[in-house]
């Protein structure tokens, strides 16, 4: 015997309280899918009528000092359409779809806090927010001040699928600071960008410069075998490739590399430079 949850019933009363003052103030701007599809043509200033499909050729707002201002329950998983645009402080409906008119926003959510909230309850196939477009689907803009999109979970904050480029994304300004993807961690046990190529093929493809902060340079002095560098970042097992940029003289080549972790490395000569040598260095982990 299943016990009713007078809690969640009195949500769900609360719920259609809300919705039914909401739609006591919008003028046929949303179409709430049904069973069929008749069509109720109303006036500027008319009534919404549930269970059919309700037209308006003027837009209608919503004002509320409430959060959210208007609140749908879908418990049937039909579609909350919104046609020309549905403006509110925050939407939150169950599966929701806009379709625009030509050069029009389907729907538009402005609030000081979240202005679309989309809510997933199931945990497989779900999907809180979803955008389809024939050019783009999703299109965040933060006015230049913030982030245009973001995405936060426990799992995968942002996943992106396509034939032909999962996920792009191009940095529109000149400076030597404009990036087009960029991966952060604050854990030094993780990795910030990681490419996989599951069929064993190229994983990391890059057309231009490479530039790599564990590249730089040191030298020997004259009549010395060995030179010191400081990087606290090579460990007991880093790779470290160095070329010398510069003429040793006879019989000077380099001969090993002694890491330091934590510290640096040691790079170790054959026999003594004739002339100040310059070298560059490579350390990458394996």
């Amino acid at each position: 015997m299943t016990v009713p949850n007078a809690g969640e019933d009195l949500r769900r009363t609360n719920r259609r309280q809300l919705v039914a003052r909401g739609i006591a103030a919008i003028a046929g701007v949303v179409t709430l899918g049904a069973t069929h599809h008749d069509t109720a043509q109303a006036a500027t200033g008319g009534s919404l009528i549930l269970g059919q499909t309700n037209e308006s050729d003027q837009t209608t707002e919503l004002h509320s000092l409430a959060s959210p201002a208007l609140n749908v329950d879908s418990l049937e998983a039909q579609e909350l359409r919104a046609r020309g645009g549905l403006t509110a402080g925050q939407i939150n409906a169950g599966p929701s779809y806009g379709w625009p008119m030509e050069d029009q926003a389907a729907v538009v959510g402005s609030s000081s806090s979240r202005g679309v909230l989309g809510y997933a309850s199931s945990i497989s196939g779900a999907i809180g927010v979803e955008g389809i477009g024939r050019r783009n689907g999703v299109h965040g803009n933060a006015g230049g001040i913030g982030t245009g999109v973001r995405g936060d979970t426990g799992s995968i904050g942002v996943s992106g699928e396509g034939e032909a480029i999962g996920v792009e994304g191009t940095a529109t300004g000149s400076s030597e600071f404009s990036v087009g993807v960029r991966g952060i961690i604050n854990s030094g046990a993780g990795t910030a960008i990681e490419a996989v190529n599951r069929a064993g093929g190229v994983g990391l493809r890059v057309a231009g410069k490479a530039c790599f902060s564990s590249v730089g340079s040191g030298s020997v002095k004259a009549r010395e075998t060995h030179a010191t560098v400081a990087n606290d970042t090579v460990t007991a097992d880093s790779l470290i490739l160095v070329t010398l940029q510069g003429n040793p003289g006879p019989n000077a080549v380099v001969r090993w590399v002694e890491r330091r972790p934590k510290s640096g490395f040691i790079v170790h000569l054959s026999a003594k430079v004739a002339n100040p040598t310059p070298f560059s260095y490579f350390v990458v982990e394996p």
